[in-house]
């Protein structure tokens, strides 16, 4: 009994404190799902993508109430010309979280536009512009406080504390700005391919109030995002090394995520009768920074994208969670085949 009034106020207080400390979600493989890593990547790489995002953690927490986030991505571009000019980018995003014994919630949906220009040849910089809403909620019912403790049982008869509504809605704007590099391989099987880029993001632009409480003003951070990537072909191979990284602040949180994801291609795109579907697997090492190590496959098949990553918790939180972090799952389908069509500022 004291077991499980000691976890249940445990994850409430988890959950609360995240209210408290207004930080957002996070996706260990933050370089599969780009529009909550900057709206500057909306249309970037792709004329039409859809992605979904999905991710299982911490369950040895709050057992039969995990810590799960369901998101989804749409994009499309807008008056684009295939190698000519600048174009449009416009996209949807959505997500839904539920943490704990609680059901503390996080559901908020977000409209994306941005500018692609190619530079030149090489070089291509785009800027993106998001905004949306959101609504934060928990289960009442489901809360039990200290106070509710009688020095003996618990007794849930007893007053605990009583916010002002068990849900809150709020107004969300981000921007974001990027510049990518990229020069292409000399020959189909030359492999020796470059690409790098760069990108910075401000989330929340007007600090939006999710307080519960109608006297305590609490304000969701803005945060602050760069990141970066790079693809290096080994030359004459199969092989490709994908560095990438991600630093975030927001408020008194940071937390910086980097690794290396080794591709090998396995087959090469037909690109005359389209029969053959170009094909590749990766596998990749990530750490984010005293808290968790990151182990990632990804599978790509002609238009379409799988990628499954676990953390292995390496915080001082390993105690109660045995080391086990959490699960992720990506699915993607972006559209032309990126097999077929290479472009000189993916990332």
């Amino acid at each position: 009994m004291i077991k499980s009034i000691r976890n249940s106020v445990l994850v409430g207080l988890f959950s609360m404190s995240a209210l408290v400390n207004a930080q957002d979600i996070h996706f260990s493989q933050f370089d599969q799902a780009p529009l909550f890593l900057n709206p500057a990547l909306t249309c970037l790489t792709s004329d039409f993508r859809i992605t979904l995002n999905y991710k299982d953690q911490w369950g040895s927490i709050s057992p039969g109430a995990p810590f799960r986030t369901y998101a989804f991505t749409g994009e499309m571009a807008l008056f684009k010309k295939r190698g000519k000019g600048a174009y449009m980018g416009v996209g949807l995003t959505a997500f839904a979280d539920k943490a704990g014994d609680i059901e503390y919630g996080n559901k908020t949906v977000r409209a994306t536009v941005s500018g692609v220009v190619p530079v030149n040849e090489t070089n291509t910089l785009s800027a993106g512009l998001q905004g949306g809403f959101g609504q934060l909620s928990y289960n009442q019912d489901k809360m039990k406080w200290g106070s509710q403790y009688n020095g003996t049982a618990f007794d849930p008869t007893m007053t605990g504390e009583t916010p002002n509504s068990a849900q809150e809605s709020y107004g969300d704007f981000s921007l974001g700005v990027h510049w990518a590099y990229g020069k292409d391989q000399m020959y189909i099987s030359a492999n020796d391919n470059l690409k790098f880029n760069v990108g910075l993001a401000m989330y929340h632009l007007n600090a939006p109030k999710v307080s519960f409480y109608t006297n305590n003003p609490d304000k969701l951070f803005s945060k602050y995002v760069i990141h970066s990537s790079c693809t290096v072909g080994i030359k004459n191979t199969n092989l490709q090394l994908l560095p990438s990284m991600m630093y975030l602040v927001q408020g008194p949180s940071t937390e910086l995520t980097f690794g290396t994801l080794i591709k090998y291609i396995l087959r090469e795109d037909s690109k005359y009768t389209g029969f053959v579907k170009g094909a590749d697997v990766g596998l990749g090492l990530y750490m984010r920074a005293k808290d968790a190590v990151i182990a990632q496959l990804l599978l790509e098949f002609g238009n379409y994208g799988l990628g499954v990553s676990y953390d292995v918790n390496t915080s001082d939180l390993r105690a109660a969670t045995n080391a086990k972090g959490g699960l992720e799952v990506m699915l993607r389908y972006r559209s032309p085949n990126p097999f077929l069509y290479q472009s000189r500022a993916q990332f």
